[in-house]
């Protein structure tokens, strides 16, 4: 069975894809080559689950399958880099922040409002978006998500900045609204708008938790803005 699906040219595709993605995504904390190896390990250790996958597949693309197999590979390559960095710079996974797209879209309105996280008591916002989320060790640190997410901003291209600017600055303008301004079906819009939050997503790293924060308390954060905003 093994060498059945050593053969499988999509198997083949989602354990070459997958490295890769991975790789990217942790920095290269195992090269993509050891991950590409670490994933046929995996394959061939569990060999009977992915080829129960392909035989209850009845997608002509087999899509079904690739995406379960896509799934599983990457949390288990995530899961070893992980291992590779804890123990290359001693960071646990808790010291490392989801930037989710509930996360994002939520910080994105005030991201365009300049005097938003300006004041030194500033904190995130209450709402869905922030308790479905794993919270960073730094509490929520609004002024710290905000330039995360106004640097993401500045790095799109300009086509993006304006369609997120129009939907949600100062109050932003409906989905519906944006289609018959621009002349575009609004399932158009929808897609533009999430490849745009897309992009920023994977600026600050994606979604899995990648992206170091040093662990510091609330009020040493608010002392160090006070001391900013003083000259100090």
């Amino acid at each position: 069975m093994s060498d059945e699906l050593f053969l499988n040219s999509l198997v083949g595709k989602a354990v070459n894809q997958t490295a890769k993605q991975v790789a990217k995504a942790q920095r290269e904390y195992l090269s993509e080559n050891d991950l590409r190896q670490e994933a046929w390990v995996w394959v061939f250790a569990h060999s009977k689950k992915v080829q129960g996958w392909l035989d209850a597949d009845e997608t002509a693309s087999q899509r079904n399958a690739k995406g379960l197999l896509g799934s599983s590979l990457r949390v288990h390559l995530h899961g070893l880099c992980q291992k590779a960095r804890m123990a290359t710079d001693g960071t646990m996974p808790q010291d490392y922040y989801h930037y989710s797209r509930s996360v994002v879209e939520g910080i994105l309105p005030d991201a365009f409002d300049s005097d938003a996280g300006t004041g030194s008591g500033s904190a995130a916002p209450s709402g869905d978006f922030v308790r479905s989320s794993k919270a960073p060790d730094e509490g929520f640190e609004f002024q710290a998500m905000l330039a995360d997410v106004r640097a993401g901003l500045a790095s799109l291209p300009q086509e993006d900045k304006r369609l997120l600017w129009d939907r949600y600055a100062y109050g932003g303008v409906d989905v519906a609204v944006l289609s018959a301004s621009m002349g575009i079906p609004e399932r158009t819009v929808r897609y533009r708008l999430s490849r745009a939050v897309n992009r920023l997503i994977r600026h600050l790293g994606g979604e899995q938790p990648r992206r170091m924060r040093p662990r510091r308390s609330n009020a040493a954060a608010q002392v160090e803005t006070r001391q900013s905003e003083q000259g100090q």
